[in-house]
């Protein structure tokens, strides 16, 4: 695959991929089978692209050839009192990190 990766700026529209990285985002060990598509549905996980995009939401999106193939993305606590985030919340003033690669859409067809 050539280098020519071209990054930018997430917008609303990007909510359908986002969805697609959160599910590429998870963790399988090697020889596990990868969980069903629904896990997403999961409040912990789902806090991660709902209402997509906020005000505090940041995030990048990688194309290669016109084609999605990876994202980043952070957001902070919708509320910052409640103590509560996703599975990587550390304080109401630390954003959490998602990023995904989608390696079936990295590779040479």
């Amino acid at each position: 695959m050539d280098n020519n990766i071209v990054i930018r700026k997430a917008v609303d529209e990007d909510y359908p991929f986002l969805k697609e990285m959160l599910y590429e985002s998870i963790h399988v060990p090697p020889g596990a089978e990868k969980p069903p598509l629904s896990i997403i549905e999961v409040p912990e996980l789902l806090y991660y692209i709902k209402g997509w995009m906020k005000e505090s939401d940041a995030g990048c999106i990688a194309e290669h050839t016109g084609k999605k193939i990876g994202a980043a993305w952070a957001r902070v606590a919708d509320d910052p009192h409640s103590g509560s985030g996703g599975y990587g919340y550390i304080d109401p003033a630390t954003p959490e990190l998602c990023i995904a690669v989608n390696k079936a859409l990295t590779e040479p067809v």
